[in-house]
């Protein structure tokens, strides 16, 4: 399975009107950050096929964005399980149930650092995710903890970068 684990967009933070951390919405700048994420995904091969997305309101608004930019059209599916304090093994088992090739999963920090290094290292791993950032994992069809590969995590300043130069180029 190739799994793509997205932190969401940069969002608003709590105070005034917002009053709840799951109520805060998309900035500006989360906007941008996830046409160009969704952007950057519609050129991965073999296209994307799902999009698991955090209930909480700033993931589910990245995940239409990014849903919106794909030519493949994956449907999005609010996952209970990506909620904040998620639990590693079960969103493991919850993707490895759902049988998809193309995975992409949007959620929040500390979580999707964690589940990356809960993947892939044997002891505690350092991993950090910007707003917006993607990580590609390679998992294996029977896996287990510490047993993905962690192709690429790419920042959002490095995805405007890659789209400046392709424009330039052509």
């Amino acid at each position: 399975m190739n799994l793509y684990l997205i932190r969401h967009g940069d969002a608003v933070p709590v105070g005034g009107t917002i009053t709840h951390d799951s109520e805060r919405v998309l900035t500006e700048r989360g906007r941008e950050e996830a046409q160009s994420v969704g952007s950057m995904l519609s050129r991965i091969q073999p296209p994307i096929t799902l999009i698991l997305t955090s209930p909480l309101v700033r993931a589910v608004e990245t995940a239409q964005i990014i849903a919106g930019v794909l030519s493949s059209k994956p449907p999005i599916r609010s996952a209970n399980f990506l909620a904040p304090g998620f639990r590693q093994g079960t969103f493991l088992n919850e993707l490895t149930a759902l049988n998809e090739e193309n995975i992409v999963a949007i959620g929040h920090q500390p979580d999707m650092s964690n589940f990356i290094a809960y993947l892939i290292a044997e002891s505690s791993a350092a991993i950090a995710m910007a707003t917006g950032s993607v990580a590609f994992l390679e998992i294996s069809q029977n896996a287990t903890e510490h047993h993905a590969r962690l192709r690429w995590l790419v920042t959002p300043e490095l995805i405007r970068h890659f789209h400046t130069m392709l424009k330039e180029s052509e």
